[in-house]
């Protein structure tokens, strides 16, 4: 299984989850399951330098997120399922999620993960050509 994952923090020092978004895929490209959250701020606010890049407000994120304890265990089980992780920048997703799931007394997530890095490793359509044709090939993204 395949899991792409991405996320939106308030920044890169001392990041704090904004959004997590994630896609769960068989080998052959069919979506199992996805799913995109945004997180309830809890003792922080969201920089306006942040909100420039994602569009994610405090106020928000009050409003329309869920608790970051749900995101997690929600998380954890598709990432049980996987044995890919797949993003773009993924080192920078996973330290993301790994300081988040510490919180929650959480350690090494993705221990035993393949990480697959988009903008580093690979160019995503030769790795994964039948998610590529049955899921994104028609927004016209390569």
């Amino acid at each position: 299984m395949y899991l792409f994952f991405d996320t939106e923090t308030t920044g890169l020092e001392n990041p704090q989850l904004v959004q997590l978004a994630y896609i769960l895929s068989d080998a052959g490209g069919r979506i199992i399951e996805q799913n995109d959250f945004i997180v309830k701020p809890y003792g922080f606010e969201i920089p306006a330098e942040s909100v420039k890049f994602h569009g994610i407000t405090t106020k928000i994120a009050t409003e329309k997120g869920i608790l970051i304890s749900e995101a997690l265990e929600n998380f954890k089980r598709i990432l049980t399922k996987s044995e890919y992780v797949v993003g773009h920048n993924v080192a920078y997703d996973v330290r993301v999620m790994n300081l988040a799931f510490e919180k929650f007394g959480y350690h090494q997530m993705f221990q035993n993960k393949k990480l697959v890095c988009t903008s580093n490793d690979i160019k995503p359509t030769s790795m994964f050509p039948n998610f590529w044709k049955k899921n994104i090939q028609s927004s016209n993204i390569e």
